[in-house]
């Protein structure tokens, strides 16, 4: 375990022991804490519920009841609510109140768990002030909005051809252990393997997998691609989802023509070198010629 976390881990003991000791020496206990809903949404209202138990046989007074989101820091999603504190006079000996407060959960807030600490002070029979504390704990879920998109891919008939899937998380709940699976049919063959694990995608952040393709020739100028997700949320729940991207096809001669792909120059070079034996062929044969007939006019004039 690293130094870290073990001091982390100390400090929550220690805290959980503090809480325990004052529980034991306390009059007042705080039973029942329930926290509804027991999972809120962002932009929701959460009530904490509890029970103030009097357990000593004399009454209590000013009993002051309070929430505190200090330690979830300035960025807390949580804010206290309209009833945030709540004071009561007396709790009579053996006998017992319900307390409510309020949280409000931020628009913007992320799925996750959060801790708020509920503090409780009176005084007891001899005039002295008392601490009593418990945590409610407040989970927060808000649905993934996961989208796939294609990215700008030329992709021909009778080649391979790479295509890019992007993950888009849309929503406010950051994704894990996403996973994508590219399913085939009738119009391609898969090259590369079908399942690609991509991990963690943040709210409002994208991801990408690379597929390698071989398109029939005929295949029709539009793929389907089945798609099926796999991913938890930051509470662990687990979500599947089936997709459909539709990819336009083209063969070589329309790729060539809208200019996705560059026209072959092998076809002019060819053509090009062609041309130039034909004339060094033709040179060399004129020049032959013109050889021949000065050594026929040269012989002739000898034998004169």
């Amino acid at each position: 375990m690293k130094p870290t976390n073990k001091i982390i881990l100390g400090i929550s003991i220690l805290f959980a022991l503090q809480i325990i000791l004052i529980n034991l020496v306390s009059a007042l206990t705080i039973e029942n804490l329930v926290v509804s809903p027991s999972e809120a949404k962002p932009g929701q209202d959460v009530t904490i519920s509890m029970t103030l138990n009097n357990n000593e046989n004399k009454d209590i007074t000013n009993i002051v009841v309070t929430e505190d989101i200090t330690s979830l820091g300035a960025a807390s999603p949580l804010r206290l609510g309209t009833n945030s504190q709540v004071s009561i006079d007396k709790i009579k000996k053996n006998d017992q109140e319900s307390v409510d407060l309020y949280i409000d959960v931020l628009e913007n807030a992320k799925t996750g768990v959060y801790n708020v600490l509920i503090s409780v002070t009176y005084l007891d029979s001899n005039n002295k002030t008392i601490p009593r504390t418990s945590i409610a704990t407040i989970s927060v879920s808000s649905q993934p909005i996961i989208s796939v998109e294609k990215e700008d891919s030329v992709v021909l008939k009778a080649q391979n051809s790479e295509i890019s899937i992007k993950v888009v998380n849309k929503g406010l709940a950051d994704v894990k252990f996403l996973e994508i699976q590219l399913g085939e049919n009738s119009g391609y063959k898969l090259l590369s393997p079908g399942n690609v694990y991509i991990g963690d995608v943040d709210s409002n952040d994208f991801q990408t997998a690379q597929y390698k393709i071989f398109v029939n020739q005929n295949a029709g100028n539009t793929l389907s691609l089945p798609i099926s997700l796999s991913y938890k949320d930051g509470l662990n729940k687990q979500y599947t989802q089936q997709e459909n991207i539709n990819m336009r096809v083209y063969n070589i001669k329309d790729a060539q023509q809208f200019g996705l792909v560059a026209t072959s120059k092998a076809s002019i070079y060819i053509g090009i070198i062609i041309i130039v034996i034909l004339i060094y062929i033709i040179y060399r044969v004129i020049k032959n010629r013109k050889k021949r007939k000065r050594r026929s006019r040269i012989g002739g004039c000898w034998e004169f």
